[in-house]
Formats: C-alpha cells, structure tokens, sequence
C-alpha cells in the first residue's frame, strides 16, 4: 500500500458510518403481500351486490316506486314532499260527450230564423251546405245579436258549429277577450283564430253567463259592421272555408 492509500485507510477509520438499516421486513411485505384488502374488496363488492337487488325489488312495488320517484335531494338537504300517494295506472275509457241541450234550453231568446232577420238590421248570412241551422236566438247586447246553432247529425246532442252576428256598439265585442292564436284573412277581412269563452245572456233575460257550445277554437272577423264569430272542434283551414261560404238568407 503507497502513502496515498495508508492516509486514505486512516481517515476513513475515523469517520462514523450510520448504521445500515433493516430493509428486509419491507422487502418480504412486497414478496408475501397481506391478503386483508382483497377480502375487505370482496365483502363490499357483496354489499353493493345485495343493495342493488334490494333497491330492484323495491322499485317493483308501485307505492315504494311511487315515493322514491317523489324523492328530491339538494345538496345534503333532502325533501320529501307531504302525502305521496302511489301512482295508479289508469285505463282510460271512452265517455260520451256531454249533451249540450240543457245549455241550449237555458239561452235566452230563442226564435225562428225569419223572426231574426226582421228583428235585426243586418243580412243574416249562412254558411254552405249546412242548411239552416237547428236553434236561433237573438239577444239585445246594446243592438240585437243574433246566435245559430247546427246539430251535429252523427250526435245529435252536440254542436257541430254555431255563428254569431254581433252588431257594432254591443258590449258582447268588448266582453269576449279571446286570447288570439293567430291572425288570418276572410274573404281579405282580418280575422283571428282565437280560444275562450263568450258571453251569452241566460233564461231570466238579465243575467250573462260566459261560456261556449264547442270544445273548440273560434274563428273571428268583421266587415266593418258586423262581428262573426263563427265556433267549430275544425282545424283554422276548414274553419275559414266555411266563413268564405256565409250567403245571404233565401227568402
């Protein structure tokens, strides 16, 4: 050994060397893993299993599906609305329509077509094809209205169509408020098709009822002088072909 070497060999003698630590513990961990998490992972992979299969059966009940549906969480807060009832599943079944001849018989006014047209002093129009109508009536609105109503022939106890003549200056005009589905033409007068009731004046001749004859929409239009209002269950098309074939009354 040279001198570079002893000097060397004699320095590294007193220096302190820490101790060399115990790594064979890990080592053998790594070698021979625990098997605790995979039984932990096996236990809640059946946990979820079984919860599953419960909240499937639940849902199988209508009443318990009923609730659950109802269920509102926001955030951590959850809500249960008050008295959840189960949710029936209803068989709809075919009613008939409701006889309109009661509502008829309580209209104040009822005449014969004649009549009407030497009441009023304005063309009594009617549409094509329809003939004349079944029921006539006219009212004093601030100026004589005039109401026809056809039958439906296949059920005699509905309406098929009804028309009204309203005079300018009568507060039937201003009474009505439709709310206005969309603006169309007539015979090149502005017309709206239009939803709502309308008023009519009932049996005793002084009280107003608002109602309607049709489960349907209206179609409206003027010709300066006269209101029509002409109520059908038709589409705005058929509604408006059958306005354009008004004519006046045969004598």
């Amino acid at each position: 050994m040279n001198e570079f070497e002893q000097k060397i060999s004699s320095i590294s003698k007193r220096l302190d060397y820490p101790s060399t630590p115990d790594i064979s513990a890990d080592v053998m961990k790594k070698i021979h893993p625990s098997t605790q998490p995979r039984f932990i992972s096996r236990r809640l992979t059946w946990s979820l299993t079984l919860i599953l299969i419960l909240l499937v059966s639940l849902f199988a009940i209508p009443p318990v599906r009923a609730a659950i549906l109802e269920f509102l969480q926001i955030g951590i807060v959850r809500i249960f609305p008050l008295n959840v009832q189960p949710t029936e599943e209803l068989i709809p079944t075919i009613t008939p329509a409701p006889s309109m001849i009661p509502i008829l018989s309580s209209i104040y006014g009822e005449t014969t077509l004649e009549s009407a047209q030497e009441k009023v002093d304005y063309e009594i129009l009617l549409p094509r094809n329809f003939g004349e109508p079944d029921y006539v009536f006219v009212q004093n609105a601030d100026g004589y209205m005039t109401i026809l109503v056809w039958m439906n022939p296949q059920q005699p106890q509905s309406v098929e169509l009804s028309l009204h003549f309203i005079p300018n200056g009568s507060w039937a005009i201003t009474k009505m408020g439709p709310r206005v589905l969309q603006e169309t033409l007539v015979n090149g007068y502005k017309a709206v098709w239009a939803e709502g009731p309308y008023p009519l004046v009932v049996s005793n001749g002084n009280d107003i009822d608002f109602t309607r004859l049709i489960e349907g929409n209206v179609l409206i239009w003027t010709n300066g002088k006269v209101t029509y209002r002409l109520e059908t269950d038709l589409s705005m098309e058929e509604a408006i072909e059958i306005a354009e074939t008004l004519e006046i009354l045969s004598p």
